[in-house]
C-alpha cells in the first residue's frame, strides 16, 4: 500500500516545494511532448523537447500559485481540526481536574511568576479574595507550621537532577480557616548550567482526607485509650477477683459458677469445694442436682424463675456433702446472660449456716421458754389479782352497806379506818398490776377528748381534803387551750395524781401548785407539760436519779415515816413515754421539788369544744327513780361478793336474782326475762365467757351483759367483749362505779343516752 503523500507535502515548504513543483511540471511537459513526437513522427525530435521545456517553464508559476493556495487551504483546515481536538482534550482534562479537585500550575523560576488557571483556586475549594500571582504571595498564605517542609521540598526539586516536588500543606482561606492541599510538580526546563527555568505541576484538595485521617487518628487514639483502660480494668478486676476469692475463702463464702442449660458446674473456689468435702477437680465433675436434694432442687428451680425476672435471689436451703450429709446453707444467686460465646450462667455465693441455725434454734427455745414464763407470770398476776380483789371487794362493799344502815360515831370511825385500809390496799394492788402490765407490753391507751385544765381541776379536787387536813394550800394553774385535744385522759390524770399525791404526802407546810401548759404547738398535735411544784422536804441530788425506778424511794426513813411502794413515779414515767413524752424532776433539800412530765396530744381538727353534761344526781338516785323494779341476774360464785352485790343493787331499787355458776346462769337466762346480767368470769363448772356465748347462742341478744371480775388486765376486757359482753367492771369497784355502770347498761338497753 502506497504511503500517504500529504505529510510529505506538509513538510516541504517554501523554495523546496516550488523547485519540486517546477521539476515535476517540466518532466510532465517533456513526457507529453515526447509522446506526441512518437505518435506523429515515430521519433522524439530535439526541437519538440526544447519547445516543451520552454512551455513548462512559462506555465509553472501560475500553476504553482494555484497549488500553493490549495495547500494553504488544506493546512488551515488541518489546523482548525487540531485546534478543536486540542480544545476538546483541554476541556476534558479541565473537567477531570475539577472532578478530582485538582488544578494545574506553572512556575517561572527566573521571575517567580506563578501561572495557573483562574478556576484552580475554586477547584481546590480555596476562595481567596486576592489570588497570589507569584511564589512569594503563595508562600504568604501557607500555614507557618507547614512552610519549612514546603521550602525544603522546593529547594530539593530546584537542584540539578533533583526529585519531583511533592508536599502536603495548609493554605489560609477566608475567615481565617485552613485548607489542606497536596502539590506535585517537576522542573521541565533548565539552562545550560542545570539551573531550573520552568516547572509545572498539579495541586489536589486533600482537606476531606486530612479530616478523615484526623478523625480516624482521634478514634484510634480513643480506641487505644479504651483498650489501655480496658486492659487496666481487666488487670484490676482480675486482682480484685483474686482478692475477693481470697477474702471469701478466708471468711467462709463459697463461689460456684454453673451452666444454666446443662446445669454443670463450670468453676468453684476452694472454700466451696471444702465446704462439701470435695476437691475443686471433683466438684467440676458434678451437676447442680448432685449437690441439692430433691426438695431443695424444687426450691432452686423456683429461685431460678425469680432470678430471670429480678436478676438475683437469696434463699436458705440445704446442700449434700460428699459423705451424703445435708447441711443448711444460705445461697445468693445472680444471673449472667449469654455473651462472648459463653452460655447463660448462675453465680452462687454460698455460706454454711449450720452454726447460725443452731443459734436460732437455741434462741427460739429461749424465746418460747421466756414466753411460757411470761404466760405463767401473767397467769400468776391474774390469779393474785383475783384472789386479792375478791376479799377486798367484800371488805369495801360490806363497809359501804354497813355505813348506809347507820352507826354510832365510834363504830363509824372504826368503819372509816377499815374503808381507808381497804382502799390503800387496793391502790397498792392496782399500782403493782399497772406496772406489770406496762412492762409486759399489755398496757394500752384509749383515745378520748382531753382538756388539760379539767384534769388539773379534777386532781386538785380529789386531793383537796387531804391537803386541807395538813393545812397545805393546793391549787391549779392551767393555761387555756382553745383547740380540742385527743389523748388518754384517764392515764394523764393517773400520772398527774401520782405527782400531786406525793407532793401532798411529803409537804408539811406551804403550798403545792399544779400546772399545765403548751410547750410545743405543731400543726396536728401539741406537746403538753404537766408539773407539780411543792415546798416539801426536797430530795438529795445523789438519790434523785433513781427515783423513777420501780420500788425506789429517797431513803429508808421515808418508807417508815411516809409509807408507799415506790411505784408511782415509775408508772408516771412509763405512761409519759407511752404518750411520746418524758418525765423528770428538780429538787433542793429543805426547799422543795418540781416534778414534771410531757405528753403529745393530737389536735381534734374541725371539732368544737363542748361543755360536758354534768348531772348533779348520784347514779343510785337515778336508778331508784327511773329503773326501780328492773330485774338483774347476778352471776357470782363467791357467797360474800354475792351478798355485797345483792345488797348494793337492792339498795338502788333493783330486783336481783342470783346464779352460783355459769351453768345455772345459762339456764336462768334462757328461762326468764332479765333487764341486765352481771357476770363473774372465774366460776366452777362453766366460766363467765363460755356462759355468755351460750346465752347469746340461745337468742338472748338484746339483754346487756356486764363482766364483773377481779381480773383487771386489758386482754381480760378484750376477751369479755369478744365473747359477747357489753361492758367490763373490775372488782373491787366503788359502789358509785357499780351504780353508774348499771345505769349506763340499762339506758343503752332502753335506747337512752
Amino acid at each position: 500500500m502506497l504511503p500517504d503523500p500529504l505529510p510529505l507535502l506538509q513538510r516541504l515548504k517554501g523554495w523546496r516545494l516550488a523547485a519540486l513543483f517546477s521539476v515535476v511540471v517540466v518532466v510532465v511537459v517533456e513526457l507529453i511532448v515526447s509522446v506526441m513526437g512518437l505518435l506523429l513522427k515515430g521519433t522524439v525530435p530535439w526541437d519538440y523537447l526544447f519547445t516543451g521545456f520552454v512551455t513548462a517553464v512559462l506555465v509553472a508559476p501560475p500553476t504553482l500559485s494555484m497549488l500553493g493556495y490549495l495547500l494553504d487551504l488544506l493546512a488551515r483546515q488541518q489546523q482548525d481540526l487540531l485546534a478543536r481536538n486540542l480544545s476538546n482534550v483541554e476541556g476534558q482534562l479541565k473537567t477531570a481536574l475539577q472532578a478530582a479537585q485538582m488544578g494545574n500550575w506553572e512556575l517561572d523560576f527566573a521571575t517567580g511568576t506563578l501561572h495557573y488557571d483562574a478556576d484552580m483556586l475554586v477547584t481546590l475549594d480555596i476562595p481567596l479574595d486576592s489570588p497570589p500571582v507569584d511564589l512569594q504571595q503563595w508562600l504568604a498564605v501557607i500555614h507557618p507550621d507547614d512552610l519549612p517542609e514546603f521550602m525544603a521540598g522546593y529547594a530539593e526539586t530546584a537542584k540539578p537532577g533533583g526529585p519531583p516536588f511533592s508536599v502536603e500543606y495548609r493554605v489560609m482561606i477566608q475567615g481565617g480557616n485552613w485548607r489542606w492541599i497536596h502539590s506535585r510538580g517537576m522542573v521541565v526546563e533548565r539552562d545550560a548550567a542545570g539551573n531550573p527555568l520552568r516547572s509545572v505541576g498539579i495541586s489536589i484538595n486533600i482537606n476531606e482526607r486530612k479530616e478523615n485521617e484526623a478523625e480516624l487518628s482521634q478514634y484510634r487514639h480513643q480506641l487505644e485509650e479504651v483498650v489501655q483502660k480496658r486492659t487496666s480494668d481487666l488487670r484490676e478486676a482480675h486482682r480484685k477477683l483474686l482478692d475477693t476469692q481470697f477474702a471469701m475463702n478466708s471468711v467462709g463464702i463459697g463461689i460456684r459458677w454453673s451452666d444454666m442449660k446443662t446445669k454443670r458446674l463450670i468453676d468453684v473456689n476452694s472454700f466451696a469445694a471444702e465446704m462439701l468435702g470435695y476437691t475443686r477437680d471433683e466438684m467440676l465433675q458434678l451437676q447442680v442436682m448432685d449437690i441439692y436434694p430433691p426438695d431443695a432442687m424444687d426450691e432452686s428451680e423456683q429461685a431460678v424463675r425469680t432470678i430471670r425476672e429480678k436478676g438475683w435471689c437469696k434463699l436458705e436451703t440445704r446442700n449434700r456433702t460428699k459423705g451424703g450429709a445435708l447441711i443448711p446453707v444460705e445461697v445468693t444467686l445472680y444471673y449472667v446472660s449469654a455473651e462472648d460465646g459463653l452460655p447463660p450462667r448462675l453465680i452462687s455465693f454460698v455460706r454454711d449456716i449450720t452454726d447460725r441455725k443452731q443459734t436460732e434454734a437455741a434462741l427460739i427455745a429461749t424465746k418460747e421458754a421466756a414466753e411460757a414464763a411470761n404466760v405463767a407470770k401473767s397467769a400468776f398476776l391474774a390469779n393474785m389479782s383475783h384472789e386479792i380483789r375478791t376479799p377486798l371487794n367484800a371488805i369495801t362493799g360490806m363497809a359501804h352497806i354497813i355505813r348506809r344502815t347507820g352507826l354510832p360515831p365510834e363504830q363509824l370511825a372504826r368503819l372509816e379506818k377499815i374503808e381507808s385500809a381497804g382502799h390503800h390496799l387496793l391502790e397498792i394492788v392496782n399500782a403493782v398490776l399497772e406496772l406489770s402490765k406496762i412492762e409486759a407490753g399489755k398496757f394500752s391507751t384509749v383515745e378520748s377528748r382531753v382538756v388539760p385544765g379539767d384534769i388539773v381541776a379534777n386532781v386538785t379536787s380529789l386531793l383537796q381534803d387531804r391537803a386541807s387536813a395538813k393545812h397545805i394550800r393546793l391549787f391549779g394553774d392551767a393555761q387555756p387551750i382553745a383547740e380540742p385535744l385527743l389523748g388518754d385522759a384517764t392515764r394523764l390524770q393517773q400520772a398527774l395524781l401520782n405527782y400531786v399525791a406525793n407532793a401532798v404526802k411529803f409537804t408539811d407546810q406551804g403550798v403545792v401548785i399544779v400546772r399545765a401548759q403548751v410547750v410545743e404547738d405543731a400543726k396536728t398535735r401539741a406537746l403538753i407539760r404537766f408539773e407539780v411544784e411543792d415546798s416539801g422536804i426536797g430530795i438529795d441530788p445523789e438519790v434523785a436519779g433513781r427515783l423513777f425506778s420501780a420500788f425506789e424511794q429517797a431513803d429508808n426513813s421515808t418508807t417508815r415515816k411516809y409509807g408507799g411502794t415506790g411505784l408511782g413515779l415509775a408508772i408516771t414515767r412509763k405512761l409519759a413515754e407511752m404518750m411520746g413524752g418524758e418525765a423528770g424532776m428538780s429538787s433542793t433539800p429543805g426547799v422543795g421539788s418540781l416534778f414534771w412530765f410531757t405528753a403529745w396530744l393530737k389536735k381534734d381538727v374541725g371539732a368544737s369544744v363542748a361543755l360536758p353534761n354534768v348531772s348533779l344526781e348520784s347514779p343510785d338516785d337515778v336508778l331508784r327513780r327511773d329503773f326501780a323494779g328492773r330485774c338483774v341476774l347476778l352471776v357470782e360464785d363467791e357467797p360474800m361478793n354475792r351478798e355485797v352485790a345483792t345488797g348494793l343493787l337492792k339498795s338502788a331499787g333493783l330486783c336481783v336474782e342470783v346464779a352460783g355458776d355459769g351453768r345455772e346462769a345459762v339456764q336462768k337466762a334462757g328461762a326468764g326475762r332479765f333487764d341486765l346480767i352481771l357476770m363473774d368470769i372465774q366460776m366452777p363448772h362453766l366460766d363467765g365467757l363460755a356462759a355468755t356465748r351460750q346465752i347469746r347462742a340461745q337468742g338472748v341478744v338484746d339483754t346487756p351483759i356486764v363482766a364483773m371480775t377481779a381480773n383487771a388486765f386489758a386482754e381480760d376486757k378484750a376477751n369479755c367483749l369478744k365473747a359477747g359482753m357489753n361492758d367490763f367492771l373490775a372488782k373491787p369497784s366503788p359502789p358509785g362505779l357499780l351504780f353508774s355502770t348499771v345505769l349506763k347498761a340499762l339506758r343503752q338497753a332502753d335506747g337512752v343516752h
